[in-house]
């Protein structure tokens, strides 16, 4: 009975510390901020996020210095100031196949760029590749479409929501490091 009763003990002691480093992980939560190091790091609100209170740190060997990291796994993206600080992080949508894992830069950007005639004119346009197909691709956003309402359905274009691309347009000049992982 002693056994059963310290198995049970060790078995609730792992529990909370899984618990707790679940809870550590978990991104930040809509419309609220942490601070990192002592600057604010602002996350986008998206449905899935918890209300948990967590620091967000950069992709592991995402680069050093000023960057924006873009996970094609995880469909988010990082702004990383010179102190490799987060000071943005939020959910996108895009390509997960046309885009080749590696470094890239900035090349051109569009306030408004008017490519597709079927459709609204992209706001916040980031250039800062060619996909598999010879064509650029951008961060962007576009006027009346939520990225998450029709599913997540990834575009060419990397989208975001409208604070997030303007957050991105303000944090990344022509010559800006992109960094695209997994």
């Amino acid at each position: 009975m002693l056994a059963v009763a310290g198995i049970t003990g060790a078995a609730l002691a792992v529990v909370g510390v899984l618990t707790l480093a679940a809870a550590r992980s978990v991104p930040e939560p809509p419309g609220r901020t942490a601070t990192t190091q002592g600057a604010t790091v602002t996350a986008s609100p998206t449905p899935t996020l918890s209300a948990a209170i967590v620091e967000v740190r950069p992709p592991a060997r995402s680069g050093t210095g000023k960057r924006v990291v873009y996970s094609l796994s995880k469909q988010r993206v990082w702004l990383i100031d010179e102190r490799n600080r987060v000071v943005r992080y939020y959910a996108v949508s895009g390509p997960r196949r046309s885009l080749p894992v590696g470094a890239y830069k900035v090349y051109e950007r569009a306030s408004t760029l008017a490519d597709d005639p079927n459709g609204p004119p992209a706001q916040y346009v980031v250039r800062f590749a060619y996909g598999r197909d010879g064509k650029p691709l951008a961060f962007e956003t576009v006027p009346g479409v939520d990225l998450l309402a029709t599913g997540g359905q990834p575009s060419r274009d990397v989208r975001q929501r409208a604070a997030d691309a303007r957050a991105l347009w303000d944090f990344a000049p022509v010559g800006t490091k992109i960094i695209v992982i997994r």
